[in-house]
């Protein structure tokens, strides 16, 4: 209940787009109680801040504390913190914020938040990644986008370039981790934007030789199968109408490739 209200709040009263103009109108159209109500839950007196970086640190808390809960976590990515990033102008003060910085570095470096389900590092990363176009200084924004996803592209490559990822490769740890990742890079692939199109295609870029190892190696595994086929889709979805000729060449030589690879191993099969 906590967590609904919190995200109630943020995506209506708690940072106005014009503060002044809505007590105005609501001072013409409405009663002195509606008046005091919006002063209370706005952004009065600059406590809107405060209670932003409540919501962010309760948010970390929430994902890394209460594990197994998992209606807590799923309104939490879901609700709360797509509320924080859904309103260009609240997002333009939460990335300002030192509890906000924490949570991206907890979510690059860190290992807590891999105990949530795929699902829902889907929902951390696309809403993390969206909030790159509420930076307003442009190399801010591109720095924001690698310095979040660089660090898990990263670690796919390491994983699919393991001398030993034959024989590992279907441990369950090593499969867990490697859909952790790949739904990581399949959120922030979603969240493409104009001036985050770039940034993003040279991650993708990153693991396209990895993501051709990885269905050679995991051949015979649909869950992960599907998690790289899933990515390549939204990929494509995001990039396709910002791509110079260049990319386009590029992005085509690796879906052929990959085509090629899925086809060779299912030729045959029914799915």
């Amino acid at each position: 209940a906590v967590i609904w209200f919190l995200a109630r709040w943020v995506a209506t009263y708690l940072v106005p787009l014009d503060v002044s103009r809505e007590i105005d109108s609501v001072g013409r159209h409405g009663s002195q109680h509606s008046r005091k109500l919006l002063n209370s839950f706005a952004w009065d007196n600059n406590q809107g801040e405060l209670v932003l970086d409540f919501v962010v640190l309760m948010s970390m808390v929430a994902l890394t504390t209460y594990q197994g809960e998992i209606e807590l976590q799923t309104l939490t990515c879901q609700k709360l913190l797509a509320s924080v990033v859904r309103r260009k102008h609240t997002c333009a003060y939460v990335v300002q914020l030192d509890s906000w910085r924490d949570l991206t570095r907890a979510f690059a470096s860190g290992r807590s938040l891999f105990s949530l389900s795929g699902r829902l590092q889907r929902s951390l990363a696309e809403t993390l990644a969206c909030a790159a176009s509420c930076i307003k200084d442009p190399e801010a924004s591109v720095q924001y986008l690698r310095d979040l996803m660089g660090p898990v592209a990263g670690c796919l490559v390491e994983n699919a370039s393991r001398s030993d990822l034959k024989s590992v490769a279907h441990q369950p740890d090593v499969i867990y981790m490697v859909c952790c990742l790949l739904e990581r890079l399949r959120g922030a692939a979603r969240a493409t934007q104009p001036r985050t199109q770039k940034v993003l295609f040279e991650m993708g870029h990153t693991v396209m030789n990895s993501l051709l190892t990885l269905l050679e190696v995991y051949k015979n595994q649909s869950e992960v199968i599907y998690m790289i086929l899933k990515f390549v889709v939204d990929f494509i979805d995001g990039q396709a109408v910002f791509l110079d000729g260049k990319e386009t060449s590029v992005l085509m030589s690796f879906c052929l490739r990959l085509l090629q690879i899925y086809s060779s191993h299912n030729i045959g099969k029914v799915r």
